[in-house]
């Protein structure tokens, strides 16, 4: 009677735990859906350029560069926004906001246009 009285404690104990994840997935769920129409992220503005197909072609294991000239401009940038607010570094193009399903489309379409077949094989 006592391994039956267990086993029974037992499921009730993994269906609650199952029912807890699935309420906090659903919880998810609706923050995540809120979030792909929202624009609450931000963009960042990297000193680094992806090579053209031909360069990466040649070698396929360097297809960045680093780009110094936009790396003091950005930080240039940086220092000047510092002391200023959000509504004038918009009006000068500083900051562009975006929603999550865009910061998490752009990022998959930038790797599938920059594929190098065999890239890292070698």
């Amino acid at each position: 009677m006592n391994g039956r009285r267990s086993s029974v404690t037992g499921a009730i104990t993994r269906f609650i735990y199952l029912l807890r994840l699935l309420e906090l997935s659903l919880a998810i769920t609706r923050t995540a859906r809120g979030l792909l129409t929202r624009k609450v992220f931000s963009f960042a503005d990297v000193p680094y350029r992806i090579r053209d197909y031909e360069a990466m072609l040649c070698r396929p294991q360097h297809t960045v560069d680093f780009d110094a000239a936009l790396d003091l401009e950005i930080t240039s940038r940086v220092r000047s926004l510092v002391h200023v607010c959000e509504s004038a570094a918009r009006r000068e193009g500083g900051i562009q906001h975006a929603n999550l399903a865009e910061k998490l489309l752009i990022p998959t379409l930038a790797k599938l246009t920059s594929f190098v077949p065999e890239a890292g094989s070698g």
